[in-house]
C-alpha cells in the first residue's frame, strides 16, 4: 500500500512537532520546571471531586466545557481581558494547541491568507500550515513595523488574496519573551478590525510574569469582536492536564462551537482544575512559581554574561520562560545546535520561528526547565561552542 498517496497533500507541507530532548541538559523544551508541579494539591482536587460530584465530573461537558471553570476564567481575568464578555465567550479547550486548530479549521480555507509576526511560535505555523493556508510575515528587521504591515495588507488586498487572521503572542513571546506595549496594541487592533482581519492573541505566558502590573491582552487594550483569545492552564499549572480557553465574541465561539467534534474536553479535568485554581493553595502556587522563573531568568542571564560575553547579544524579558540570542560572532545557529548536542546540551536555533527559516543568527534558550545549578552548567558548556 503506497501510504504516502493517501494521506492528505499538506502534511509534507508541515514540520514535524516538536519533541523532548533527550540530551543532559535540555535548554530547548518550553515546559514548566517539574519540580514547581503542583501533584499534591491536584490529587487533593481529584479525590475531592470524585467523592462529591462523581456523576457531574464523568459525563460529556459539552463542547464549550464545565460552567465553573467557564465563570472562574472570566471572573478571574476581567483586568486583562474583555470586561464586557461572560462565560457564553468561554470555550475550553484540550490544551492551547487545540485551540489553535479549532480556530484554524474554523476560518481558514485553502489558499487564504494568515499573518504572522516572526519570530513566532512555530507550532501555530504548523497547524495554518496543515489547513492550507499561506503565511506571510509582516514583520521588519524581527520586528512589528505598522506602516510596513500597513503596506502588506494593502498589496493583498489588491491582488484579491483573502487575509483571514493574524496570529500574534502579544505578552512574553515564544521565542522572545518580548511583550507589545499597550498603544502598539491598540494600534494593531485598529489596523487589523479596519481590513476585517480576525487577531488571535495567544496568552500562554499571560500569567508568567515579572511585573507587579499585569500584561493586558489586545482586548483589554482596545476590545474588539475581532480578537480572539487564547489562554491555558499548561504554564501555570502542567502540561499534561490539557486545559485550556478560548474568550472571543459570541458570534465567533458559536462558529467555533460547530467545528468541535469531540463532545467537548476532559469534564474530570476541567472539574479539577477548577477545584484547584478557586482555592488559596492557586495563588500561592501562582506567587512560587512567578518566583522560581524570575530567579531562573536572572541566573541564566547572569550565567550568559559571564560564559558568553560579546559572543551573543540578549534583552532581558519581563516574563515567560526563553532567552532569544543573538550570535555575534558569525558562527550559524544550526552548527552550534549541533556542536552543543554533541556536548550534552539541547537548544533551539532560530530559524523554525521564522516563516521561510531562514534565520541564522539566533538562539531560543529555554530557563523554566532546569534546575538553577543545570541551568548554569548548561550555559557554560555551551559557551564552549561559539
Amino acid at each position: 500500500m503506497n501510504i504516502n498517496k493517501l494521506a492528505s497533500k499538506f502534511v509534507d507541507s508541515i514540520s514535524e512537532p516538536s519533541k523532548l530532548s533527550e540530551a543532559s541538559f535540555d535548554l530547548s523544551a518550553g515546559v514548566p520546571d517539574e519540580d514547581s508541579l503542583p501533584s499534591d494539591f491536584l490529587a487533593q482536587s481529584v479525590k475531592t471531586i470524585l467523592q462529591t460530584s462523581p456523576k457531574e465530573s464523568l459525563i460529556y461537558a459539552g463542547t464549550k466545557g464545565y460552567l465553573g471553570l467557564r465563570e472562574w476564567i472570566i471572573n478571574n481575568y476581567q483586568l486583562t481581558t474583555n470586561q464586557n464578555y461572560n462565560s457564553e465567550n468561554v470555550s475550553l479547550v484540550s490544551g492551547s494547541a487545540h485551540g489553535l486548530d479549532n480556530i484554524a479549521r474554523t476560518f481558514i480555507d485553502s489558499n487564504d491568507i494568515v499573518l504572522v509576526n516572526s519570530p513566532t511560535y512555530p507550532g501555530a505555523l504548523r497547524t495554518f500550515r496543515a489547513c492550507g493556508a499561506k503565511i506571510v510575515d509582516i514583520s521588519l528587521n524581527g520586528q512589528i513595523d505598522l506602516e510596513n504591515m500597513s503596506q502588506i495588507i494593502a498589496k493583498l488586498n489588491m491582488s484579491k488574496k483573502r487575509i483571514k487572521l493574524f496570529y500574534i503572542v502579544s505578552s512574553h513571546n515564544n521565542p522572545t519573551g518580548m511583550s507589545l506595549d499597550n498603544s502598539m496594541k491598540s494600534e494593531l487592533v485598529n489596523l487589523c478590525a479596519k481590513n476585517g482581519i480576525l487577531i488571535v492573541d495567544d496568552r500562554a505566558y499571560g500569567e508568567i510574569s515579572f511585573t507587579p502590573q499585569p500584561q493586558l491582552s489586545l482586548s483589554a487594550v482596545t476590545p474588539h469582536e475581532y480578537i480572539i483569545e487564547i489562554g491555558t492552564f499548561s504554564k501555570t499549572i502542567a502540561t499534561g492536564i490539557r486545559v485550556a480557553w478560548i474568550i472571543a465574541s459570541d458570534n465567533v465561539i458559536n462558529k467555533l462551537d460547530t467545528m468541535r467534534f469531540d463532545n467537548g474536553g476532559s469534564n474530570l479535568m476541567q472539574h479539577v482544575v477548577h477545584n484547584f485554581v478557586s482555592s488559596k493553595n492557586y495563588l500561592s502556587h501562582l506567587a512560587h512559581i512567578r518566583n522560581l522563573y524570575e530567579e531562573k531568568r536572572d541566573v541564566s542571564a547572569s550565567a550568559l554574561e559571564k560564559y558568553c560575553g560579546s559572543k551573543i547579544d540578549f534583552s532581558i524579558p519581563n516574563g515567560g520562560f526563553y532567552h532569544w540570542l543573538k550570535i555575534n560572532n558569525g558562527i550559524e545557529n544550526e552548527v552550534l545546535r549541533k556542536r552543543a548536542l554533541q556536548k550534552g546540551v539541547g537548544i533551539n536555533s532560530g530559524n523554525i520561528y521564522y516563516v521561510n527559516s531562514d534565520d541564522k543568527e539566533h538562539l531560543r534558550l529555554v530557563y523554566s526547565k532546569l534546575n538553577l545549578s543545570d541551568l548554569e552548567n548548561a550555559i557554560q558548556i555551551l559557551s564552549t561552542c561559539f
